[in-house]
C-alpha cells in the first residue's frame, strides 16, 4: 500500500471500526486508489471465507503411531507369508514321508540300464584302442598331404 494514512481496512470491512474513524476512512477511500484496492482485497478474502462451510473441530488428533492404525492379526497375513508357510509345511512333511518301495520291474529296469552302461564303456575302450593303432596311419597321411 502506497498510502501514508494508516487505516485498518479489516476492521472497516468487518464493521468493527468506530463511527468517526469509519466516516474518515470512507472519505479517504474516495480519493485513494491504493486504499480502494486494499479494501477490495480484504472484502474478496472475506467473501471467499464466507463460502466455506463450518466443520466441527476434532476432539483428538490421531497419529500414525497410535494403536488405531495397527493392523489386526488377520490383516498381517500377506501372500508372501502364506506361501512361505506352505513351503515350510511341505518340507517338513517331505522329511517324514517314506520313499516308495521299489518293485521288481524297477529293479529289472535298473539292471538293464547298468548292462547298457557296461557295454558302452567296453565300446569306448575298443574305440580308444583302435584310435591308438590308427595313429601312425593318420600321421603318415598328414605328411603325404603336406608334400
Amino acid at each position: 500500500m502506497n498510502c501514508s494514512l494508516n487505516v485498518d481496512w479489516k476492521a472497516y470491512a468487518l464493521g468493527e471500526m468506530p463511527a468517526a474513524q469509519r466516516s474518515s476512512a470512507a472519505s479517504h477511500m474516495v480519493g485513494c486508489v491504493s486504499c480502494r484496492e486494499e479494501l477490495a482485497g480484504v472484502e474478496a478474502t472475506l467473501a471467499t471465507l464466507a463460502m466455506l462451510h463450518e466443520e466441527e473441530v476434532p476432539r483428538r488428533i490421531a497419529f500414525v503411531s497410535d494403536k488405531v492404525f495397527e493392523p489386526r492379526w488377520w490383516q498381517r497375513w500377506n501372500p508372501t507369508f502364506a506361501a512361505a508357510s506352505v513351503l515350510a509345511a511341505a518340507i517338513v512333511l517331505h522329511a517324514f514321508v517314506q520313499a516308495p518301495v521299489s518293485d521288481g520291474t524297477t529293479q529289472a529296469r535298473l539292471e538293464q540300464i547298468e548292462q547298457v552302461d557296461r557295454e558302452m564303456k567296453d565300446r569306448m575302450v575298443l574305440l580308444d584302442q583302435l584310435d591308438k593303432r590308427l595313429q601312425p596311419v593318420y600321421m603318415q597321411q598328414a605328411r603325404l598331404e603336406r608334400q
